[in-house]
């Protein structure tokens, strides 16, 4: 049952564009299921398995299957309680409660509404203050959000036009009337404008673009954390079918979107917003008639300079909508092309598909900021928020509520603010003088603690003491109550402040005030930004006590432009933040490749929810475990030990062993090698060692070298120039010296590491340098691990001490830390490691080596509070972990068996159909191990045939005793004795008299061959030899063999050729060597091969260090846990012995297999033809007894099957070998003569076809001929031979007499004669067809004797009667 219903829930996802993959539908059908649900759910995919496809036909075929219910249901309700149980909404709702709740709450879920709007009109209810502190800290947190409010309100800022000066009077602030605290009003006299109220972008800029649209009943919004990763996003749902059914709008940020070249030039994202809102306030207006100041004045409305051009037509705008609803879903360059076609702006434009999109697809910080949210006109009500890449997800969320003032920006408010105030203190109301002077006390205060100058007779002395502690560090935190009584400003009521500077408008006066006098001085300084800054941190200081930490840091400015010191307002709880999104959506869904440990971001984030109540769902990973290689390398190449550590990791030593280590990569690892660095201060230190020392320019040989930039603008270059040298390389030829790829300097945590996708040959190795723990001088990271210490601790968080940002002190935190807080700082080293290395294998057929170098990955060096690094790898990557090597040398053998591997691969899957072909393949199941283990035995297609050779053309002998009767035992210990020596001399002597034509003798190596030459050149064997046959010898230069090659074939044609004479040469013998170029590719057909002799078994060396490697590789394939036989060996040959003994897979025999792959390959070089003929001679005791050790099979099994099953495998001595070979030349040699009559024959029936007579005559005489020439020779003769020989006659006969006469067998049971009783099994006809019996005279024909009563001739008659 659960089975069917799984492929149910599979075929379900018709959307998905391909056959998806289990884990897909088994991912598909968990956030389905958490969708239906709703509530708040974890899904983790890893990396490359296809997550953001399976999210998109996932959750569209849930929005569609719901929209479906709901047009069946008619009229039912489909809003289903969300994480916070509300039914606020709801069409069914009592009417008691949608009395309560107001008509707003309960409409239809369609209903009109105006763009962006729902969001600016709260009323203040009886709570008053608390419900203005509310709205103060969504309307200031905008600040230095992407959508500003400040900009909007900007009403009365001058621009200067037309070449007019304007009166300072324009920048003064109208008079401000306190608020009443207890009923929470405050207004400013004759403004109008309501306390409550929260002007903003949204509806002023509604106001000219705004028609009423349709909203959706239910959203999707899917957001993460970069463009590059929504683009991608919108790329991938173009491939469904969902691209055309539902409506998408896409958001980004200004900076992304704008195309206004003029606001593009500034490049900052800060400038390029304020300047964005400053052109929608600079619309064309008339100009207005002269009014009345409330003090006095006139003030002149001047007509402004139109605005921002591509703003400036609505009718564009609505065109813009229409088409991205007929072109479907768009990313940001879609959009920013459309708009530049056009010529409106894409910006805005895509924000007016939000109401009617059913997809809505955004960065993070217009999601998760509820100010952004607001602005945008977001409802998250009973939708649906799908949060990608939620890794780092607390930490992003807590990050954007931190706020941030610098030393610099605070001067430069205070100037403004006295010179505003020295300007207009006159002319201004009380109220307006009172709050100034307030915002003055607050700078200068704020000025003196950076400046190290803290009333200590205001503080407590505990606090004082930690102060004064402080001034020996350039930074220090504090809570915010300690910072506040620190400065003696805890008697100013921040939020009536703050709600006045929200309704005076005064900062843009004070702003606009102040850049009118810089501009003076040619001074382009932003204060509208600096008031911004001074507005966040002022509502930053109005959050709990135990919300966040106050950062002073009086660091002063640094040569490079950096501010000296700063302020910063630290949050450190986000559960309230996000409770505001959970509270409204239906369903909130946290996705990534690695979202362990969960338990983390539950206490973070939703610690109301209990951990049975979450939904998790992690699935493995795609990949075949042979695509993936992650090795711990604990030392470099000679031999040193690699701590990158911060103490050790920038010394020369540590330096140079990761160059060398680089080097040797570079040379085994093809296409791209990524390198992940701690930081950019330590690639730079890095890098200009390595290329002062040449490691540099040895890297550059092979690879061309990038390098990550620090500005985010140029990384896009850097990344094209970097595929394009991928690229060259896999499509190059492989020339010397070319560039084999290249390769790519990055840093922890910077751009490439957080959004860059290095598929296939981009990232083929991933090496990560040391584990990249933060710094714990990190004043902001320790508090928050101070923080996440305490979570769930009733009374208060732990180690609340105030720290400098001593690293030493930074160490005594994590060791005190006793629960999360220790965890937390491991896990965002490992998040960052995990983030980095899963930046290679993006799809199935990806495949990648990660390289962990730091001993620390290997044995547990960390303290023992500090759990293994290991341990926090996904699982995917953790399962298939090397985690212990002995030496760089066993990393290099798996990195080149590795990409051997996949390079054959590589063929595979680009290929329609791979066929191996060879004259002996087995043992197939070894080459289907090492070359597509993927592919099932029974998935394999073989196919194997037999020799078209006769049987009597091969005559294969097992050799185990010389001429004198000496066993033959030439193991690589008794081989070069004198004894084994002499009697493989004598053998060979004996041989150049019996066989014909060329021996080619192989030895097993060219040193064994030298030794044997020599000492038979000493002993006079040679001699003997050269009496019978020429010597030729195997050269060991490759560039001499053609021309030895060529003097052996004129000696064999030349003894063919010549009488036989006494004395003279009868052939010739080639010493060839195994594994040499003539055992590899050259045919000794005919006379050049007719007997091969092999000496003794060619086993490889046990001492070679690689070959031993691989068998330990070999012998370890399939196993799950790791390779067998890990242990380092060193090139003993002794422990080469030892470690073949302890095989017991398939080792031992890839090992056997190489010599007799070897022998097959030599001996294979003669029989080319089907008319060839050879002997084989295996010269080995052990290639006759079982002499190897129990766990070695017989090498005699080996051999191909047309030789093993011919092979003479046992002969008692040498004189037994010497007889067959006798018989079987000297058969080849009457064959050869009888070979050589039939070819006469043929050619001469050609001639006389004329004649039929003479034909017929010359056919039998030519039978009869063949006969005789194997009565002597053979006592036993085959049907097959016969019957081929009467065949070829009777073809031509045939052929030349107009097919009316032919011969065959004919099967009978008559009596043969004795003399041929065993050589013919049947009698002959010959059948001669009436219309031809006058041409045949029968009584002269040649016909023996004693042969006439096995000859039967039928006449045919007219009748078709037959007459024997």
């Amino acid at each position: 049952m659960v089975m069917e219903k799984k492929v149910e829930m599979g075929e379900k996802f018709g959307g998905f564009p391909f056959k998806p993959y289990s884990i897909q539908i088994d991912f598909m059908n968990a956030l389905y299921d958490s969708l239906d649900k709703g509530g708040i759910a974890m899904l983790e995919s890893p990396t490359g398995t296809g997550k953001t496809l399976s999210i998109i036909c996932s959750a569209l075929q849930w929005l569609v299957d719901r929209k479906q219910r709901k047009t069946n249901d008619g009229t039912a309700d489909t809003n289903q309680v969300g994480t916070s149980g509300d039914h606020v909404g709801s069409d069914d709702e009592p009417d008691w409660l949608k009395n309560v709740l107001g008509n707003k709450e309960v409409e239809s879920p369609k209903k009109k509404v105006k763009k962006r709007n729902g969001f600016r009109s709260k009323k203040r209810d009886k709570t008053g203050i608390e419900e203005s502190f509310k709205d103060l800290f969504n309307h200031f947190r905008e600040i230095g959000d992407d959508y500003s409010v400040y900009g909007d309100e900007q009403s009365n800022v001058t621009v200067k036009s037309d070449g007019e000066k304007l009166d300072d009077k324009e920048f003064l602030v109208a008079e401000y009337e306190s608020e009443d605290e207890k009923s929470g009003r405050s207004k400013r006299k004759g403004g109008g404008v309501c306390g409550g109220s929260s002007s903003s972008e949204g509806e002023e800029e509604g106001d000219e673009f705004s028609d009423e649209e349709e909203e959706t009943d239910f959203k999707i919004y899917f957001c993460s954390r970069t463009h590059s990763q929504l683009s991608q996003f919108v790329k991938e749902l173009k491939k469904t079918i969902f691209a055309d059914e539902i409506k998408v709008a896409s958001l980004g940020s200004r900076k992304n979107l704008c195309i206004n070249e003029e606001v593009m030039k500034l490049g900052n994202s800060t400038l390029i917003n304020e300047r964005c809102l400053d052109l929608q306030k600079n619309k064309k207006n008339q100009v207005s008639k002269m009014k009345n100041s409330d003090v006095g004045g006139r003030i002149r409305k001047t007509k402004a300079s139109g605005g921002c051009p591509m703003l400036s037509k609505q009718k564009l705008q609505k065109q813009f909508k229409n088409e991205m609803i007929d072109q479907g879903p768009l990313d940001i360059e879609d959009l920013v092309r459309l708009g530049g076609n056009l010529g409106t702006c894409p910006y805005y434009g895509s924000r007016s598909m939000v109401p009617a999109a059913d997809l809505v697809v955004l960065p993070y910080q217009s999601l998760l900021s509820k100010s952004s949210r607001e602005s945008l006109g977001l409802s998250l009500k009973n939708s649906v928020v799908i949060i990608d890449e939620a890794h780092n997800l607390a930490d992003s969320l807590i990050s954007m509520y931190d706020s941030k003032i610098t030393l610099s920006q605070l001067e430069l408010v205070n100037s403004s603010l006295e010179g505003y105030f020295q300007r207009f203190r006159n002319l201004l109301g009380p109220g307006n003088r009172r709050h100034i002077q307030t915002l003055m006390i607050l700078t200068r205060a704020f000025i003196q603690a950076l400046c190290n100058n803290v009333n200590a007779t205001l503080v407590d002395s505990s606090v004082n003491e930690e102060l004064n502690a402080t001034k020996s560090g350039p930074d220090c935190s504090l809570r915010i109550n300690e910072f506040v009584f620190s400065l003696d400003i805890d008697n100013i009521n921040l939020v009536k402040l703050l709600q006045y500077i929200k309704d005076s408008n005064m900062i843009h006066k004070v702003s606009g005030y102040g850049d009118k006098l810089l501009s003076l001085q040619n001074n382009t300084t932003s204060i509208l930004s600096s008031f911004r800054a001074l507005a966040g941190m002022l509502l930053s200081l109005t959050n709990g006590d135990s919300d966040g930490r106050i950062i002073l840091s009086r660091k002063k400015p640094t040569d490079s432009g950096q501010h000296g010191g700063y302020i910063k307002y630290v949050m450190l709880t986000g559960e309230k933040i996000f409770h505001e999104i959970v509270s409204e959506a239906h369903a909130v869904v946290l996705a990534g490749g690695t979202l362990q440990p969960i338990e983390e971001t539950r206490a973070r984030l939703f610690p109301w929810l209990l951990p049975d109540q979450l939904q998790f769902f992690s699935c493995g990973h795609i990949i075949s475990s042979d695509n993936i290689l992650p090795i711990s390398v604990s030392h470099g190449p000679s031999g040193q030990s690699l701590d990158f550590s911060y103490s050790s990791r920038s010394t020369s030593v540590m330096v140079g062993e990761l160059g060398a280590l680089l080097c040797n990569l570079v040379t085994v690892v093809p296409q791209g090698i990524v390198v992940f660095f701690s930081s950019f201060d330590y690639e730079e230190c890095v890098y200009t060692a390595w290329k002062a020392s040449g490691v540099l320019g040895r890297i550059m040989k092979r690879k061309r070298v990038f390098r990550e930039p620090r500005k985010s603008t140029e990384i896009e270059v850097v990344l094209k120039e970097y595929k394009e040298s991928i690229d060259a390389s896999s499509t190059a030829k492989d020339v010397s010296g070319a560039h084999t790829g290249a390769v790519l300097f990055a840093v922890v945590g910077g751009k490439i590491s957080e959004g860059i996708n290095f598929s296939d040959g981009m990232g083929r190795c991933i090496v990560m340098v040391g584990l990249p723990y933060p710094s714990p001088s990190d004043i902001e990271l320790m508090e928050r691990v101070k923080h996440i210490d305490g979570l769930g601790d009733v009374p208060k968080n732990t180690n609340s001490a105030c720290f400098n940002g001593d690293a030493q002190a930074g160490f005594d935190i994590l060791r005190s830390c006793k629960n999360r807080g220790r965890e937390y700082y491991e896990n965002l080293c490992m998040k960052a490691v995990n983030q980095s290395i899963g930046r290679a294998i993006r799809h199935i057929n990806d495949y990648a080596a990660i390289l962990l170098v730091d001993t620390r990955y290997t044995t547990d060096s960390l303290k023992k509070n500090f759990s293994h690094p290991t341990n926090k790898l996904p699982s995917w990557i953790k399962d298939r972990l090397v985690s212990k090597t002995s030496n760089y040398g066993e990393v290099h053998r798996l990195l080149h068996q590795f990409f051997k591997f996949h390079k054959s691969q590589k063929i595979v899957s680009e290929a329609h159909a791979v066929v191996l072909a060879g004259g002996t393949l087995q043992p197939i199941e070894e080459t289907r191990a090492r070359l597509f283990p993927w592919l099932l035995p029974d998935q394999l297609q073989f196919f194997s045939c037999g020799h078209i050779i006769s049987s009597d053309n091969i005559l294969p002998i097992s050799v185990s005793h010389g001429p004198s009767g000496q066993s033959l035992d030439f193991s690589y210990s008794s081989r070069s004795t004198s004894a084994m020596v002499g009697e493989l001399g004598a053998l060979l002597c004996n041989l150049v008299t019996v066989v014909p034509q060329g021996i080619v003798m192989f030895f097993s190596s060219f040193d064994y061959e030298e030794c044997v030459y020599t000492a038979w050149k000493a002993s006079g064997v040679l001699g003997r030899i050269m009496k019978k046959k020429r010597v030729f010898r195997e050269p060991r230069k490759s560039t001499e063999i053609e021309v030895v090659l060529k003097e052996y074939k004129e000696s064999i044609d030349a003894s063919s050729t010549a009488k036989d004479v006494s004395g003279a040469h009868t052939g010739a013998v080639l010493f060839a060597v195994v594994g040499g170029k003539i055992s590899e590719g050259i045919n000794f057909s005919d006379g050049m091969g007719r007997c091969i002799v092999m000496v003794g078994l060619p086993y490889p060396s046990p001492s070679d260090i690689e070959l031993m490697e691989r068998v330990k590789h070999i012998d370890g394939l399939g196993d799950v846990s790791k390779n067998t036989n890990g242990s380092c060996f060193n090139g003993d040959a002794q422990a080469g012995f030892d470690i073949l003994r302890s095989c017991k897979n398939r080792g031992r025999e890839y090992y056997e297999n190489l010599c007799m792959k070897a022998v097959n390959q030599s001996i294979g070089r003669a029989i080319r033809h089907i008319n060839d003929y050879a002997a084989i001679l295996l010269v080995d005791t052990r290639y006759t007894t079982d002499s190897l050790k129990k766990n070695f099979s017989h090498p005699t099994n080996k051999l191909p099957s047309w030789i093993k099953d011919r092979l003479v495998s046992k002969t008692s001595n040498y004189g037994e070998v010497h007889r067959l070979l006798h018989q079987f030349f000297k058969f080849h040699k009457r064959w050869f003569a009888y070979s050589r009559l039939k070819c006469s024959v043929e050619n001469d029936m050609t001639v006389l076809t004329s004649n039929p007579y003479n034909a017929i005559c010359l056919a039998f005489n030519a039978f009869w001929s063949f006969i005789l020439l194997f009565t002597n020779t053979m006592a036993k003769r085959s049907d097959e031979i016969i019957s081929d020989f009467l065949r070829d006659i009777s073809s031509n006969l045939s052929f030349h007499l107009l097919n009316t006469l032919y011969l065959c067998p004919l099967i009978s049971g008559n009596e043969l004669l004795t003399t041929y009783g065993q050589l013919f099994k049947c009698p002959l006809s010959l059948h001669i067809p009436f219309a031809l019996q006058k041409y045949i005279p029968f009584h002269i024909l040649k016909i023996p004797q004693h042969t006439q009563t096995l000859l039967y001739i039928s006449v045919q008659t007219k009748s078709k009667e037959c007459v024997n």
